[in-house]
């Protein structure tokens, strides 16, 4: 048995009604180590190109990485990969909560689905196998209430995903969300209707008992145990106040959208920050598993228009972004309701938030009028109209149906295909940092396999706070220069991918811990040998094999774009510069193709 691994994956066939097991050789996992890395293999591997992502052929994976179940913090993670119905490529979207745990723990690392089921099912996995039930008592319900019928149905340690009516009805901004109201969400690229198309109502895992075998416990205990009092002592900030601690630090930045990102600020963000949440409709904070710092926000609102019934997970950042600062909802109470319809509906707020703030300015430019909206006035600051498209949206009714396609078709199908409104990458919606304010966002925006994603990269912190001496970097970059960018920002989501293999959580960065760390705790728990260069060599091969992917699909270098709005003055000057930097960095052939076999 290789150390860290259980070394078999679920695979389950919902047209057949038949599941088995399937065993994953070492040499693969040296090569892609789980999560992300693991998945985008199989796909690549065995997914026929231009599949229907909506159709039964489409495969739907969650994997989790050589870390969970053993004692490294914050890793407890998901990696959900398939094909993406709102992009038409490479999707993956990342969950924490506990549902890595339980599954590894259950005897498995990961699970690939495949087929339709005839009716609505669920799927219900412990140390014995699994189980396809059917799911008509649950269809229809909101993630909430699925999540709670299946614990008292069950087990009430039982860890969900689960898709709401968003995912039932297709919905392509739909998400698939962890544990009910806890409400960690695989949020992006639509792989909730991927979940719903396959009649896929939710999976449950017990929580199992299986130990996971480390190769040198005493070794990784002790590195864990030093690195956790320095990760409690550099993150007090977002324990306290969550991550949207960040809103009114990337505002002063200009870094944060406003007004369907034509405006960089506004006096009115402070209503946004975490600060602010705290001190109005705060009730508790969440944990992932095995994570130190708890930056997961538990809110209610009490009384008012905005009630919400039940506490629940509250808004991060990146809501407070798209729900908030691109619509101008200042109104904590308005974009906390917002974020609640979406994790009940289950859809991405990002997507949603940005979705609708090109449904505000169509309105304002005359494209869309009360007819379309059914009667409500789509007028910036309105918490209403919010709430309003949000429940169009989920339940695929009116103007919601269109907007549930994402901005690119909206905008095609609503605005004439106006190039100012249309803001997104490769189909999927931008998060909520501004490439004008970080140059290195511009590039990992364009070039990131699933669409527009700070994540892929997550360079921009390299533009702002942190250093990174290990890969070449001792010294806080010039945000705005185009000096390095290209250089830095490959690195790095070279380094992404191996986080998204690994699956643990990126805001141990924020909390010291090294890349030489990350590579000490994979070889104390596989027993493996990685260097440094071997360890960034298979982050690269990770990258490369999801944009060859998108190659396959037919996604070409012409789509590592900008939008039209962002490419004004210096900073489209500079993606230019970048941009071909980015490309002789790379290596790959002059159509874009990463070299050599992945």
């Amino acid at each position: 048995m290789i150390k860290g691994y259980n070394c078999k994956l679920l695979e389950i066939d919902l047209t057949e009604r038949k599941t088995k097991e399937r065993h994953i050789s070492e040499d693969t996992l040296k090569k892609y180590i789980g999560g992300t890395g693991l998945g985008a293999w199989i796909l690549f591997e065995e997914l026929n190109p231009h599949t229907d992502p909506l159709g039964p052929d489409n495969m739907l994976m969650f994997i989790t990485g050589p870390f969970a179940g053993a004692r490294v913090p914050c890793s407890d993670r998901t990696s959900i990969v398939t094909k993406s119905p709102l992009t038409g490529i490479w999707a993956e979207s990342d969950v924490g909560g506990k549902f890595g745990g339980h599954l590894k723990k259950s005897g498995f690392d990961g699970i690939i689905i495949r087929g339709r089921a005839l009716r609505s099912s669920y799927i219900l996995i412990n140390e014995t196998g699994a189980e396809i039930r059917e799911a008509d008592h649950i269809w229809g319900k909101d993630t909430y209430a699925t999540h709670e019928i299946l614990r008292q149905e069950i087990n009430f340690q039982i860890s969900t995903m689960s898709v709401g009516p968003a995912g039932e009805k297709k919905v392509l901004l739909s998400s698939i969300v962890s544990d009910g109201k806890d409400a960690r969400i695989a949020a992006r690229c639509g792989v909730g209707a991927v979940m719903g198309a396959k009649h896929l109502k939710a999976i449950a895992v017990e929580k199992g008992s299986k130990k996971i075998e480390v190769y040198d416990e005493e070794k990784l205990n002790q590195s864990v145990k030093e690195t956790v009092k320095l990760m409690v002592s550099l993150t007090k900030e977002m324990k306290a106040y969550g991550t949207s601690s960040g809103v009114e630090a990337c505002h002063d930045l200009e870094d944060f959208p406003i007004k369907n990102w034509r405006l960089r600020r506004w006096p009115e963000v402070s209503n946004l920050s975490g600060r602010n949440l705290a001190d109005t409709v705060l009730k508790g904070r969440y944990h992932c598993g095995k994570c130190p710092i708890g930056c997961g926000r538990i809110v209610q609102v009490d009384e008012g228009k905005y009630k919400t019934q039940v506490r629940a997970g509250g808004p991060e950042y990146e809501t407070m972004g798209s729900l908030g600062g691109n619509v101008m909802v200042y109104n904590i109470e308005a974009v906390t309701k917002a974020n609640d319809l979406c994790n009940r509906y289950g859809m991405d707020t990002i997507s949603v938030g940005q979705v609708i703030g090109f449904a505000f300015e169509a309105y304002e430019k005359n494209y869309i009028d009360q007819r379309d909206t059914g009667g409500i006035p789509l007028e910036w600051g309105s918490g209403e109209a919010l709430i309003h498209l949000i429940t169009l949206i989920g339940e695929r009714r009116g103007i919601g149906e269109i907007l549930g396609k994402g901005v690119k078709r909206a905008c095609m199908q609503l605005a004439h295909g106006d190039p100012e409104l249309s803001i997104e990458i490769k189909g999927l919606e931008l998060p909520s940092h501004d490439p004008r304010a970080f140059s290195s966002l511009a590039i990992g925006y364009a070039t990131s396999p699933r669409g527009a994603c700070h994540l892929q990269a997550y360079s921009h912190g390299l533009e702002a706070w942190m250093t990174m001496p290990e890969l070449g970097f001792p010294e806080i970059l010039d945000r705005f220069s185009p000096e390095r960018k290209a250089e830095m920002t490959a690195k790095m989501q070279n380094l992404m991918s191996l986080f998204d293999s690994l699956k643990i959580c990126k805001f141990v960065l924020y909390a010291g811990v090294e890349v030489k760390t990350l590579i000490n705790w994979l070889n104390a728990v596989t027993g493996w040998n990685y260097d440094m260069d071997r360890f960034m060599e298979t982050g690269e091969r990770i990258f490369n094999l999801k944009v060859s992917f998108n190659r396959r699909e037919g996604a070409s270098p012409a789509d590592d774009r900008l939008p039209a709005r962002f490419l004004a003055g210096a900073t489209g000057k500079n993606f230019e510069i970048m941009m071909k930097d980015y490309y002789k960095v790379r290596g790959w052939t002059k159509d874009g193709v990463p070299a050599g076999k992945p």
